[in-house]
């Protein structure tokens, strides 16, 4: 039996995203994140999808909202895509953690 234990790197990095009715993706590769946090400076709306996640299941962010995805203790969190809808405008800030 093997006992999988995960160490955080300690690396932080932030990314500002400006979305004008259009997706924009971020890939880890080759780790994986820890956590991803999402913040919607605003000032509409965005929907956040991670990993296989399809629109339909997408997690929407208000303006001013922030989430965390993923988990403290094991990296899992590979792939973010946030989208503005059509007309909407809005800038994001992803800050990933491994």
């Amino acid at each position: 039996m093997a006992l999988e234990v995960w160490e955080q790197e300690g690396i932080e990095e932030e990314v500002s995203l400006t979305l004008s009715s259009e997706r924009k993706e971020l890939r880890s590769f080759p780790w994986k994140w820890f956590t991803v946090e999402v913040y919607n400076e605003g000032p509409d709306p965005v929907k956040v999808m991670t990993n296989k996640t399809s629109l339909p299941k997408a997690v929407t962010l208000d303006n001013r909202m922030t989430r965390i995805f993923g988990s403290e203790k094991k990296p899992s969190v590979w792939r973010v895509e946030v989208l503005a809808e059509e007309g909407k405008t809005a800038t994001v800030r992803v800050t990933t953690r491994r």
